[in-house]
């Protein structure tokens, strides 16, 4: 039996989605993680691969959402 885990994040910086560098074309700089961890047992001639992932591990509402919880009105962009 082999363990792996996979840790990725990703930076970006702000830009502007207009030629004119409006305000209100900014999109700000954010991050992005990303975490994947399983196992893989042999059988036979091939292995068995049981993995466990999360994209955008960072993004709350993401968490709130894997919890079937409500998330706060509040808090929302």
């Amino acid at each position: 039996m082999q363990h792996y885990s996979l840790v990725n994040y990703g930076w970006r910086s702000e830009v502007y989605s207009d030629v004119n560098n409006s305000i209100y074309s900014k999109i700000l700089s954010y991050g992005v993680l990303n975490l994947t961890t399983g196992i893989r047992i042999p059988y036979g001639k091939n292995d068995v691969d049981l993995s466990l992932w999360a994209k955008n591990a960072l993004y709350i509402q993401n968490i709130y959402k894997a919890f079937n919880c409500e998330y706060p009105r509040s808090q929302q962009r």
